[in-house]
């Protein structure tokens, strides 16, 4: 399965996980207002990582995770896509989980720092 994103279509699909991971990681008031994105965007920001559950495309399933900068603003995502076959619901919150420590390694690597609402895990 092939699927290429336009890196600003990342700010402006919050169908897709890599825009819900960046969304997540505004400020509040912000990604309510320009998303709406309500209950949606509070369990990802619980979780850690976003996740698009065939939002995008029929039978594509996609977690993503923020990568910071020094003063915490998001700017990357590190996503994991697949068939919903091979990313059923029991391995979400693995797989999930491993996205968003990798993203936390990386942003660690290039000097990043967590948000204040976000807590490494």
């Amino acid at each position: 399965m092939n699927l290429a994103r336009r890196v600003a279509d990342l700010l402006t699909d919050a169908s897709y996980a890599g825009g819900w991971a960046f969304v997540r990681a505004l400020p509040e008031p912000v990604a309510q207002a320009v998303f709406r994105a309500g209950a949606d965007l509070a369990a990802a920001r619980a979780r850690g990582y976003a996740i698009d559950d065939e939002e995008h495309a029929v039978g594509l399933r996609c977690i993503a995770a923020v990568i910071f900068n020094e003063v915490a603003d998001p700017v990357a995502a590190v996503s994991l896509s697949g068939p919903m076959a091979r990313i059923p619901d029991p391995r979400i919150p693995v797989l999930g989980d491993l996205v968003r420590r990798k993203a936390d390694a990386i942003t660690a690597q290039l000097g990043g720092t967590l948000p204040g609402w976000r807590v490494e895990g």
